[in-house]
Parts: C-alpha cells; structure tokens; sequence
C-alpha cells in the first residue's frame, strides 16, 4: 500500500500533517526545511543548460556495482537505472521494469522489463542483461557490498526476452523496494568489460569525462527512454574541497548546487532569497565505530565506557547545529521510525566510565587516535566533540583528520576507533545487512554475532507488522546491551541549490535525481 504524506505550511517551513509508514516497515519521510516545491506543472518546462553541482568530496570508482563514496553512488543515479525506483517518499515505482509482482508467500518476484530502452552504446535491454546484474552482483570475485542485502535471493533467471523472476529463499514483503532503492543494483550491460573505465547504463545522462579529483560532466542521453526526458542539455559535477568556494559560487551563481552543506553555512544559505534548502527526515547517521576485534575494543568494558562518555545531545548540536533531529541511542533505528521501540537514550556518566576502563585495566586512562575525515560535513565535528567530552575520564583523544579519498583507501575497515558517515538507505532491512551482518563486507566493527544476524533475517521473513516491529525491538535491545558504535543522531538530507532548478526533487538518501529538472 501507498500512502501519501500531506505538508502545511508554518513560519515559513513546510511540515508534514502525518507521519505515516509507507509499505511495511518504512517511516514517512517528513521534510524539516523549505523544501522546493515543484513548478512544472504550473509552468512549461524548457530544455537545454548546463548546471554546476559541487561536492566536497570526490567521486574514485565508476562501477556502479563496487562503488563506494556517496559522490559516486549519488553520481552514478544519472547514468543508470534500477528495475524499480524507490522514490522521495519511499515508496517503489516502475522504471526498467514496467510491472512486477510477487506469489502470495512473497517469495517468488517477477519483473516485466520495459520494451525498446537502449544502453549507452546503443543496444537494447533484455532480461540478459538484468540476470548478468544481479549474478555480478552475487559473484564473491565482484567484491560487490550488495552482496550481503541480496543474500535471501536463491537465483535470478530470465523468464522470456523482457521477464525475469527472482527466487527467494526465505519471503520478503519489501523486495521490489529493495531493488529501487538498493544504490548497487543499477542495471548493466552484459557486453560492456569494464564498467569502471565504461560507465555504460540506460539513463538519462552519458558521462563523457572524469578528471578525478577535479569534475565529472555528464551529457543528455537522447534516446532516453522516458519521453521528453531529460531537460539539461549537461551536468557539470566539481570537486571543491573548501566549504567556502561552495558559499561563494552558490552566491554568486557560479555554482547552482552545493550537496551536503554543513550546518555552519546552512543559515547563509538561508538567508539568501535565491537559495533553496531542503532538509528531509533520513535514516542516514554518523557512527562512532569501535572495532571489537582489535584492542582496546575487544574488551566489552571499554566500549561500554567509552558510550557513557558521551552527551548525545551535545554531540547532535555539535554535529547538526539548529537542525530539529532527535537523539539517537546508538542503534541505525530512529526515533522517527515506526518500528522504533519506546527507549530512554544512554546518558553520559564520567564516573561509571572511569570505574569500567579501571576494570579493563585501564586505571589511568588512555591515549588512543580516532580518524575523521573531511568531505561529509558533521564528522571532524562530532569526532572534536567526543575528543573533548573524553577528557573527563582520562581518555586523551589524537583526532587525525584526512580527506575522505584517503580515508576511505586507507583506514575504513582497517583502523580501530573512527567516526563515519552513512546516508539513508530506503529499508531498514538495508541498513542492517549492509553494516551489521557477520559476513558483511562493510561490517567496520567487526561485531558478529549470531543473534544478530538471526535477527536480521527475521526482519526479512516476518511479514506481519507487529511480530516484525518485535523483531526490531529485540535488535534494539541488543544494541542498547553492547553497540559497537556510538550513534548520537540521524542525520537529516540537505542540499542547498539556487532556485532557477526546477523540479528538482530531493531524496532522503541524498541521491541526486536530475530527469525533470530544468532551468527557469
């Protein structure tokens, strides 16, 4: 079932009237600033211009089905399609995939693939191509992190040229939601031998340049197969690793969209009459991770002590500043969400802190480094909040900060003690497996446990809403007993743009989705 979210107007900022769950398990995404509002259908869309999106970061690899950064998945929306696409208020809608349905047991999902799109490089799309995806995906040598989320899938096999059927091993009632809004099942060709080197989807725009760590332009695809589709003649991506060249072109107008401003400059960005900003409910958080299998974390004394070092309150205000976003309690399910559970968040207690590092043979403390990086705003933030907070309890902090090309390179997955950033998926289910599975490849904690992932299979075989809302309240508790991360908040979607983009439709994910937008 669809349900619509209906907004109001007050002091200035659109708000929902209900915050409802759209399908089973998913939180009605609630808009907590401006957002744009779309004018095409009082006003005759115009084709052609050129817009210049800035990122902090910069986008590495190209594959859509190994991609790592944010830039690159966010990126990559405008050269591929999924077979469905989870929308704004997460709900599926039809994209290659015309229609699907399910067996009433959910187990068995068959998509009828749309006639007559082309890739890239010209040729048609057919069922093949959509097997050849999934089974890349699937392939351990792929070293795809989808790999985890689609573990229920037994097999994918063509039906007639434009059908295909996905085999379930256990029923998942969210599955066509899944493909949409998986970030790494975007569709490829079969025929085309490196998608790093040869981006090569059926959407809206080709890229046609990367220069790394410098821009990426993407050209209109005219034989996209949405009629009328796209408006913008190209899409100009920069790498702008000072937050004050994105203030200055968005300004001036150098620029038309800064992704991911931070909460400092958000309030500029505000004030300004030719400036929008969107600020949208996500499932997205910034996690303190705390390896459990490398020293100190091995010890479940000092992760826990290290969760009572912190205020969460003062590191969401730290993090998010102004920003209306609840506090969180260490587990990826937030306040906001149907299926959280009525909790108190963890409150900050030096002196039980102190008695627990004594207990794990720390009686005066410690000296530990902590990586941030930069690129993602709120993270250097949140990791000098902590670094101070810790102080108290003679835990002395070294923060070294890198860019997030590096950090991603060189210390995710591998360092002990980090603070890292992860968007909003469109399911709770994705969320999970994606970070939190045993045999996860994006596990940075490294915790694994059994109960865990028997849970978080259950979140996918349990269709009923309540039993499954007690499911994630047993994974609730085990966070709460002993999260390898500090969770302190959710972070909200913002993207700042001037208003001349019309049409453009924010996502919580903060994928960037170009197809109507134009320039007025």
């Amino acid at each position: 079932m669809t349900t619509k979210t209906l907004w109001r107007v007050s002091n200035g900022r659109i708000l929902p009237v209900t915050r409802r769950s759209f399908g089973k398990g998913l939180a009605g995404i609630a808009a907590l600033g401006a957002l744009g509002i779309r004018s095409g259908e009082a006003q005759t869309r115009k084709r052609g211009g050129t817009i210049r999106v800035a990122y902090v970061g910069s986008p590495v690899k190209l594959d859509p089905h190994v991609a790592t950064g944010s830039e690159e998945w966010s990126m990559l929306r405008a050269v591929y399609d999924n077979l469905v696409w989870t929308d704004e208020t997460l709900s599926p809608k039809p994209e290659l995939a015309e229609s699907w349905e399910s067996t009433p047991d959910a187990k068995v999902w068959t998509f009828k693939l749309r006639k007559g799109v082309k890739f890239h490089h010209g040729r048609e799309l057919d069922a093949d191509d959509v097997v050849f995806t999934f089974n890349r995906i699937f392939n351990p040598a792929t070293a795809s992190p989808a790999r985890s989320v689609f573990s229920m899938v037994e097999k994918v096999e063509k039906g007639d040229p434009l059908v295909v059927r996905f085999s379930l091993k256990s029923p998942f009632a969210e599955f066509a939601q899944l493909v949409g809004g998986s970030f790494q099942a975007k569709i490829a060709p079969r025929d085309v031998a490196d998608l790093n080197k040869t981006p090569t989807g059926t959407g809206p725009f080709k890229l046609t340049e990367f220069v790394p760590g410098d821009h990426v332009t993407l050209v209109r695809n005219d034989a996209y197969w949405r009629s009328g589709e796209p408006y913008l003649d190209q899409i100009r991506i920069v790498y702008l690793p000072e937050e004050a060249a994105h203030v200055a072109g968005l300004m001036t107008g150098d620029l038309d969209m800064s992704w991911w401003p931070s909460a400092e400059v958000i309030p500029i960005y505000q004030a300004n009459r030719d400036i929008t900003v969107s600020i949208a409910q996500s499932y997205g958080y910034q996690p303190i991770i705390m390896r459990v299998d490398q020293p100190p974390f091995n010890k479940p004394e000092v992760r826990r002590a290290f969760r009572l070092i912190c205020n969460r309150d003062s590191l969401r205000k730290i993090a998010v500043g102004n920003l209306d976003v609840p506090v969180s309690n260490d587990h990826p399910i937030p306040p906001f969400s149907p299926m959280y559970m009525e909790q108190k968040p963890l409150a900050q207690d030096i002196e039980t802190a102190k008695k627990l590092l004594s207990d794990a043979g720390y009686k005066d403390g410690m000296d530990i480094e902590m990586m941030a990086w930069t690129g993602r705003a709120g993270l250097v933030q949140a990791a000098l909040g902590f670094q101070d907070m810790a102080k108290r309890a003679n835990v002395r902090i070294s923060v070294n900060t890198v860019p997030a090309d590096i950090f991603l390179s060189k210390y995710w997955l591998k360092h002990n003690f980090f603070v890292t950033n992860w968007n909003g998926r469109t399911t709770l289910y994705e969320m999970l497996a994606l970070a939190y599975q045993s045999d996860a490849q994006w596990n940075e904690s490294q915790w694994k446990s059994k109960a865990i992932d028997d849970l978080i299979e259950g979140v996918r075989r349990e269709q009923e809403p309540a039993k499954r809302k007690a499911v994630f309240a047993e994974i609730q508790k085990m966070f709460i007993e002993d999260s390898p991360a500090i969770i302190a908040y959710h972070r909200p979607s913002v993207m700042a743009y001037r208003k001349h983009l019309k049409d453009f439709v924010p996502h919580p994910s903060g994928w960037l989705d170009f197809r109507t937008t134009w320039l007025g």
